[in-house]
């Protein structure tokens, strides 16, 4: 177990320079999820939901991030979202779960249900009636050139996952993959070329491209790969460091590129991915997605927290802020498998608890009994050797207890 304690406001962070002023506002503290599609500056989606049935969601907003209306599906949880149209999109998760909407996400028809162990990671459509879908367990790739009522697995070898896919036009598409793989497609995902990064073998969760040749991918231990021959060659670019994931990537211009992770991570680049620029998000939560619907609005999108960028408010956190209050977060992910990660707030220097109780009030784990300084700090709890079910986690100093409720899911 590793205690971390994350100076993000008040310390420089190793390897990069952390912005004085910060863009990101929160829009949505209750909610949040795992994967978004904006149509404009004001119309826009986010999908999460778990691997239980009839947890799959809709978040959607027409004013900018707002208000959010929650739309409710009979589905499992969905991972991506994707938009060939104003109200056609496309939305795909667990259990090889793919739903569609034609009438702006009001309402959502499933039309893929695969097996118990599929899962789907992303989706992407070149246009109304010709889409793709990819996934880490069960059929890598799936297309459909008929609006989705029917979807065949495409043939592929040298990738055991396959995690984003986009598309630079009708024919020319570029997927990331396991083991440090890039997949190519020439012919309109025909065939597809399996090359292997040449830096090392994590696995890459999101890709994007700025034109025909140059694209960026992100995945494991902070790496980030930038190619500028169409994946032909990859080179190295900056690494955060040998923990953080990072989880997407968007550039808005030739130029100007963003990227998300873990400890709710951003990073910005205005020289092509040269040099990268840590962002103050204000928050501990994992950050899964960020898409830019144009270059000046932006949104990023954690398990419980959806962040917006560009509506002109620059908030100052230049300055050593320390917290205020004791304060205990809702663990991320939850549910989760095996482990999650704990934050929370210490105002001053203080005798902590931070203990881990089954329904019966036992304590099953005490992660935290020390003395610590005041800041923000996140635990890992690592459950491998706990029986699926709910628990409770509790945050204790003097005469301060706060609890909450966590859920194992295996």
């Amino acid at each position: 177990m590793k205690l971390v304690k994350c100076l993000l406001v008040f310390v420089y962070v190793t390897l990069f320079s952390v912005s004085g002023f910060s863009q990101w506002n929160v829009v949505n503290s209750n909610e949040g999820g795992v994967g978004s599609y904006f149509s404009n500056a004001n119309t826009g989606y986010v999908v999460g939901g778990t691997t239980m049935e009839n947890s799959g969601y809709v978040l959607k907003t027409t004013d900018g991030g707002s208000t959010w209306n929650k739309i409710t599906t009979n589905s499992y949880g969905f991972n991506a979202i994707h938009f060939p149209t104003a109200d056609v999109g496309y939305a795909v998760g667990w259990r090889g779960i793919i739903s569609k909407t034609t009438d702006a996400g009001a309402t959502w028809t499933q039309q893929r249900w695969g097996t118990s162990t599929e899962i789907l990671k992303s989706v992407f459509f070149t246009d109304a009636n010709i889409g793709y879908a990819v996934g880490i367990i069960g059929p890598k790739i799936l297309k459909t050139t008929d609006g989705g009522a029917n979807w065949t697995e495409q043939a592929i070898t040298g990738a055991t996952s396959t995690y984003s896919v986009y598309f630079i036009d009708a024919n020319i598409g570029y997927i990331a993959a396991g083991a440090g793989r890039i997949l190519k497609t020439t012919d309109g995902g025909t065939n597809w070329s399996s090359n292997w990064d040449g830096i090392n073998t994590g696995d890459l969760y999101s890709i994007f491209f700025t034109d025909t040749n140059t694209g960026y991918a992100v995945g494991v231990d902070g790496k980030i790969i930038k190619t500028k021959d169409g994946a032909t060659t990859w080179t190295l670019q900056t690494s955060v460091d040998n923990t953080t994931e990072l989880y997407s990537v968007w550039f808005t211009d030739a130029n100007t590129g963003y990227i998300v992770g873990d400890w709710g991570l951003i990073m910005k680049t205005t020289d092509g991915g040269t040099t990268w620029t840590q962002q103050t998000s204000g928050t501990l939560i994992g950050l899964n997605s960020i898409f830019f619907p144009n270059p000046n609005t932006g949104y990023a999108v954690g398990g419980s927290i959806i962040l917006k960028t560009g509506s002109g408010t620059w908030v100052d956190r230049s300055e050593s802020t320390l917290p205020n209050e004791f304060q205990l977060l809702q663990n991320y992910p939850n549910p989760f498998n095996q482990s999650t990660t704990i934050a929370f707030s210490v105002p001053t220097r203080s005798f902590v608890s931070l203990k881990v109780y089954d329904p019966m009030g036992r304590v099953v784990s005490s992660l935290v009994a020390k003395e610590l300084s005041a800041g923000i700090y996140a635990w890992q709890w690592n459950a491998a050797g706990f029986s699926s079910g709910v628990y409770f986690y509790q945050l204790q100093s003097g005469s301060v207890a706060l609890t909450k409720k966590l859920v194992l899911l295996k």
